[in-house]
């Protein structure tokens, strides 16, 4: 895998230095989030003709189940391999029982799913297989995913140097900027500080994370690639008001719509209509596929009741407020001991024709075993491998209001063991949820105090939340939450970090107003690309975090 990964970033490179940028972008993709483009691309996979609908319900039934049961083989083999301390010794009898009955079940899962080929094969269309061989995304595709209003900068970070591809619809070829081997050594040692102190010394990493990204906007050097984004809209005559982001590795882990500016602002106050994420362009494209017109029907996670787990006081008043934009009829909420895994099961329908599906609970990442990451119910956990086996085709959007949910591996030689150094696969809750069948995905990077949202929340109460929502628009608002997204999109709380922003009395709220903290800005029309905005002035909260922000 080492020698493949270095074959990559040598024919990048290549494709660079002979003035084919195109081609080098295109090869960027190839090798971004491959497991998840190939997962989403064979799902997606129908017969044609007059299948009965029957037959496409248990295709697509077998399909996830087999999925899933693959996912927990995984998490089973992990077990059983790895290095056991006493506990885990005693625990093997039951897993290699479990291993055995797993390997039963997926197999009766693929019989199951051979006869249903053979019956569509025999009857309805002899070509179809379960399986396509994932096309390279060519440059044209990805142009044509931006408006000319909008650039995108896509990272890749070589074991030689950070490639910075800018890419707008007014240029034949992607722009690049390469940084110096010196810059990726920085980069490297910022990631494992940073890292360090978010897992070893919160107080510290709290404190210094202004420093800290200040430093990281040096070392991407985003000033000079926001100069070149103006360069090229100016030649036109135009203006660039939507920035679209693809991360590669590590930096998906960290807030770059947050990196300050030398004009003392930071990077989501430059674009106003957005700052918005994608794991690749290809994953932004498949996406953009799936039609969502409606938007009527809630299903939600309320502070499931847990012994070990501590309550989350503001959860039913942010639950509360979100029921409010829906249908009553349509509304299912699953509240503190009713936040049961079987009580979920039990409602499975619902869930399957919910249009917004919300979690206001607990959540882990589990970066040695990624599977089994997980929002924790009542009375389980519902793992990422169990997320995979999620229908949900109707929904639009997905709420994580749970810590670290945004997380994902960043294939870092001294992190993340279970991932080879340098490559790039979006591992983590989000991709569950994505492979369900939403193509968006509200997430948060790290542990945050629950009360924040509930009280943003309360902010809300001019706006028509489902309007905004139904126009599928975004606005990122500061540092303190991540949204991992495919498309663009408005999050349910319209101000800043509905995870992050925190205060017992109010004082925050009426700080912002005092201050000029707060301009909203609603710009709806009927078209296709419109899209809500709300801008939030982070002159004024970035300098002030840790007066506001309080994490657990």
């Amino acid at each position: 895998m080492a020698d493949a990964i270095t074959v990559y970033h040598k024919l990048v490179q290549a494709y660079i230095n002979i003035e084919q940028k195109d081609k080098a972008i295109e090869t960027v993709e190839r090798s971004k989030a491959r497991d998840l483009v190939q997962l989403l691309t064979n799902r997606d996979l129908y017969p044609k003709g007059n299948v009965p609908q029957e037959i496409i319900n248990e295709l697509d039934q077998l399909r996830r189940n087999i999925l899933y049961l693959e996912k927990k083989l995984q998490v089973v083999f992990g077990k059983l391999s790895g290095n056991s301390d006493d506990k885990q010794q005693q625990q093997r009898q039951s897993l290699e029982e479990s291993w055995k009955q797993l390997q039963q079940e997926l197999q009766q899962s693929r019989q199951q799913l051979n006869q249903v080929l053979k019956e569509i094969n025999d009857n309805y269309d002899s070509s179809f297989s379960l399986t396509q061989t994932v096309e390279t995304i060519p440059f044209r595709d990805i142009q044509s995913l931006i408006d000319p209003g909008t650039a995108m900068i896509e990272w890749y970070v070589t074991r030689d140097n950070i490639l910075t591809f800018i890419v707008s619809s007014h240029k034949q070829q992607p722009i690049v900027v390469s940084s110096s081997a010196e810059k990726l050594e920085r980069l490297e040692e910022w990631d494992k500080d940073y890292t360090n102190a978010y897992r070893n010394q919160k107080n510290q990493w709290i404190t210094n994370l202004s420093t800290r990204l200040a430093e990281l906007a040096t070392i991407l050097d985003i000033d000079n690639i926001i100069s070149e984004i103006d360069r090229v809209f100016e030649n036109v005559g135009g203006k660039c008001d939507r920035l679209i982001l693809v991360p590669h590795r590590f930096l998906h882990l960290f807030p770059l719509h947050a990196l300050p500016l030398s004009k003392d602002n930071l990077l989501i106050d430059r674009f106003e209509r957005g700052v918005s994420y994608a794991p690749s362009s290809q994953l932004l494209k498949l996406t953009k596929q799936q039609h969502r017109p409606d938007f009527n029907n809630l299903f939600a996670i309320q502070n499931p009741t847990r012994p070990e787990a501590k309550p989350l006081p503001g959860s039913k008043l942010e639950v509360d407020k979100i029921r409010q934009y829906f249908d009553p009829k349509h509304s299912i909420v699953l509240a503190e001991a009713e936040a049961t895994e079987a009580k979920l099961n039990q409602n499975i329908k619902q869930l399957r024709s919910a249009h917004c599906v919300h979690f206001s609970c607990h959540g882990k990442f589990e970066p040695k075993s990624p599977l089994e990451s997980a929002l924790l119910l009542a009375d389980a956990d519902l793992t990422l491998y169990k997320i995979f086996k999620l229908d949900l085709n109707q929904c639009r959007i997905v709420g994580f209001s749970a810590c670290e949910t945004g997380m994902t591996l960043s294939s870092n030689e001294e992190e993340d063991s279970s991932l080879p150094s340098g490559l790039d696969e979006y591992i983590g809750l989000p991709s569950g949820f994505l492979y369900a069948g939403s193509p968006s995905v509200v997430s948060t990077l790290w542990k945050v105090d629950p009360l924040a949202t509930a009280l943003l929340l309360n902010l809300t109460t001019t706006f028509s939340l489902q309007q905004l929502l139904s126009k599928i628009a975004l606005y990122i608002i500061f540092k303190a939450i991540r949204v991992e997204i495919l498309i663009i999109f408005l999050p349910y709380s319209l101000l800043p970090t509905p995870y992050s922003l925190q205060t017992p009395s109010g004082h925050a709220r009426n700080k912002l107003y005092q201050q000029g903290g707060c301009k909203q800005q609603s710009d709806i029309n009927n078209s296709d690309s419109c899209e809500a905005n709300l801008l939030i002035s982070h002159n004024y909260l970035f300098p002030h975090l840790s007066r506001y922000l309080k994490f657990s």
